[in-house]
């Protein structure tokens, strides 16, 4: 046993940590009035921010992070939206607490030229810069490749139409019309069925942790809320994992080139970046479960709906050969009533080991990633202004090469083609004009924010 120990010990020791991504699933929120985040939902996020304090800066530390907040060490992104935006903030306070009375040297700026120092209110509070990503901005897609993507709402839509939907719509259909005693008044009984499957789930969740009235009826008749449950795992996960249609997965292979990109930049350690969050929902887990090769592993043990405030981790780690490796890793979010959880680490792109070598890392990133918003709009259709702008200069480089071309054909054959592409160029500009409009003119503020739970979803509490 001793020997064990011993070895033990020198395996953790000899490994550092060089860098981490992070992808955070929000809090607990309510969906009316306004979706907002509950103040449980708060201390969800604020939990799993502490967890991953205590394990970077203090268990497994990451090389070169500080406890005190250097904005060029760390980058956290979340969408335009009420609940993101606000768990990602909630995240930051558990990942960099206040840090008190600190040494000036420790805090920039706090030695002042009187020969005094001073420290920011709240017990030395951390303001950590979180970057608030525009849904129709050119950035977007790396955090949610779902969202403006025609072709995955298309491919999604299928979903209603296949054999297996029409079975399990059928004979549940009895199952779900059982529920009105449950939901009367606030489901009607035309949502009552597996295609609405996330929408009756999401209202048992939400009034089960917020309505003291449902709660003492439902905690007796917790089979019922189990199956419920179940129901919603299947139904979800077929919208965002499908073997035989990748473009359902979209959301991960968006969140992953993110992932890639960032561990490849922290190889070269002289990176000050030492960690990477940010904040989406709980179908971007789905597909990045599938591409990993996760379900491949124990379906059962992935198909299920993450909880809140679930993070997937992807380390970059060294040994002491500097050898550098990578390691995945899900920590299914944070429930009051349990210790909080621990991250646990699964193979990735069918390796047998927990850890790779970060280069075959890479490339199995390469393997199912989108490399680029060129290759997402192509692939989504996508229609907000960087496509547009990607597909018309896309179309003036092809005129322009066969203008080119031209040059070795006949003067009347040149001369029709050149009138040819004079006519195409001006149709084309005329286009971007009608673009640049868009773009710049005056437009309502758009309304689409995130996430499918969010706005598929009619929970309350009633």
């Amino acid at each position: 046993m001793k020997s064990l120990l011993v070895a033990l010990f020198t395996a953790v020791s000899a490994e550092t940590i060089l860098g981490s991504f992070v992808f955070v699933r929000h809090g607990d929120r309510l969906k009316k009035p306004t979706t907002y985040l509950t103040p449980l939902g708060v201390s969800e996020e604020q939990d799993a921010g502490t967890y991953f304090h205590n394990r970077y800066f203090n268990t497994y530390p990451i090389n070169g992070l500080d406890e005190v907040y250097k904005s060029n060490q760390v980058s956290v992104m979340a969408a335009d939206s009420d609940v993101l935006s606000k768990s990602s903030q909630a995240f930051v306070q558990g990942l960099y607490p206040p840090v008190g009375s600190r040494d000036a040297s420790e805090v920039p700026g706090a030695s002042l030229a009187n020969g005094t120092t001073d420290e920011t209110p709240f017990n030395g509070y951390q303001y950590v810069y979180v970057e608030g990503v525009n849904i129709d901005g050119p950035e977007y897609w790396t955090i949610d490749g779902n969202t403006n993507c025609p072709a995955y709402t298309n491919a999604s839509a299928k979903y209603y139409e296949s054999d297996e939907f029409k079975a399990l719509n059928q004979s549940t259909l009895d199952f779900y019309q059982s529920l009105s005693k449950y939901t009367a008044g606030s489901l009607p009984n035309s949502k009552l069925n597996y295609g609405n499957a996330y929408t009756v789930f999401d209202f048992f969740e939400v009034n089960y942790y917020h309505n003291e009235t449902f709660y003492n009826i439902i905690k007796n008749d917790m089979a019922v809320f189990n199956q419920v449950r179940y129901y919603q795992d299947e139904y979800s996960k077929s919208f965002s994992y499908n073997a035989s249609n990748s473009i359902v997965m979209v959301g991960g292979a968006s969140i992953l080139n993110t992932a890639g990109s960032f561990i490849k930049s922290i190889t070269n350690t002289s990176s000050p970046e030492r960690l990477s969050v940010i904040f989406g929902s709980y179908d971007s887990f789905y597909s990045m479960f599938g591409l990993f090769g996760w379900m491949n592993l124990d379906e059962s043990k992935f198909t299920g709906l993450v909880d809140y405030a679930s993070a997937l981790a992807i380390e970059l780690i060294t040994d002491d050969s500097n050898n550098q490796y990578v390691r995945a890793g899900i920590r299914n979010g944070t429930n009051v009533t349990q210790d909080s959880p621990e991250l646990e680490f699964f193979p990735v792109f069918g390796n047998n080991e927990t850890t790779v070598p970060v280069d075959q890392f890479l490339k199995g990133i390469s393997n199912v990633a989108i490399a680029n918003i060129s290759d997402w709009c192509t692939i989504c259709s996508g229609t907000i202004d960087t496509c547009a702008k990607l597909t018309l200069t896309s179309k003036v480089a092809d005129l322009e090469k066969d203008n080119k071309s031209s040059s070795n054909l006949s003067l009347a054959d040149a001369g029709g083609i050149g009138a040819g592409v004079t006519i195409g160029v001006f149709l084309i500009l005329g286009a971007l004009g009608y673009m640049l409009y868009r773009i710049l003119g005056p437009k309502p503020r758009n309304e689409r924010l995130k996430d499918m739970e969010l706005a598929s979803s009619n929970s309350t509490v009633v």
